[in-house]
């Protein structure tokens, strides 16, 4: 037993999903070959959830999101039952603070934002390599206190930035041929979950960064724009506005029936 009354609800209504899903067979989903599939990785994300493994919560939160793997399996039966647990792991995922790659990825990006802005308010440019290289506007290392940028540093097409509280980012510019800055990659994932040991504290673990960034790439979320760069972006519109549905939830194309042969 917990102390959380909203885990043991989920408890609860995950048991009753997974006797029903057991009654399924075959079909297939994004995720899963058939509802016997589904139904095995349900029963075996429980037990480990009550054992104590709440990054479950991700995958479940997942799995139950509309027009998913639940969806997929059971048709009309059961929405009321998907919708609670939906519902519910989204509650907890904010409650115990279980924080997706994917929003990894958005605070890093603002972050970057946040420097961006800075710039641009202190000296009205955004073109910042050309800022500091061609028109020498500020200096290739400095600080900017006004912004709590303890210190800034240019380097290669990128931007190193230490801020007052100790956290940092550092980020490269693309060009495609608009300039960017909202590219990413798994070493400056990890240097910026690094500076936020307590909030990112899962992916201090660089494998498991690694396996939920792999899974972006496997779901077409996030993709790589150009065969030079190490970089990645956010598929179009992959992402909804609100802080829960920031683990990518989009239409899925249509299967075809020789991906199963």
């Amino acid at each position: 037993m917990t102390n959380n009354p909203k885990l043991e609800r989920l408890y609860l209504i995950l048991e009753k999903a997974e006797e029903l899903v057991g009654q399924f067979e075959g079909g297939y989903s994004d995720h899963f070959f058939s509802a016997q599939e589904f139904h095995t990785a349900l029963s075996e994300s429980i037990a480990k959830l009550k054992a104590g493994d709440i990054d479950q919560l991700d995958d479940l939160w997942l799995w139950f999101a509309p027009s998913y793997d639940w969806d997929d399996f059971t048709r009309q039966h059961g929405q009321d039952l998907a919708k609670e647990i939906f519902s519910l792991i989204t509650e907890l995922r904010i409650e115990l603070k279980i924080y997706s790659i994917s929003e990894v990825i958005i605070s890093y990006q603002q972050a970057v934002e946040r420097v961006m802005n800075a710039f641009k308010q202190e000296y009205n440019r955004t073109d910042l390599l050309a800022a500091y290289r061609g028109d020498k506007i500020f200096p290739q290392k400095g600080k900017l206190k006004k912004y709590n940028i303890k210190q800034y540093y240019f380097h290669g097409i990128g931007l190193a930035v230490q801020f007052d509280d100790n956290t940092s980012v550092d980020f490269d510019f693309a060009f495609l041929p608009e300039q960017r800055h909202d590219g990413f990659d798994l070493w400056r994932l990890s240097q910026f979950v690094a500076s936020h040991p307590n909030r990112f504290k899962k992916y201090l673990d660089k494998k498991k960064l690694e396996t939920d960034f792999n899974k972006l790439i496997d779901r077409g979320a996030i993709l790589n724009l150009s065969p030079t760069s190490s970089l990645y972006f956010f598929k179009p519109a992959s992402i909804k506005n609100d802080v829960i549905s920031q683990e990518v939830i989009e239409p899925k194309p249509e299967k075809k029936w020789w991906k199963f042969w």
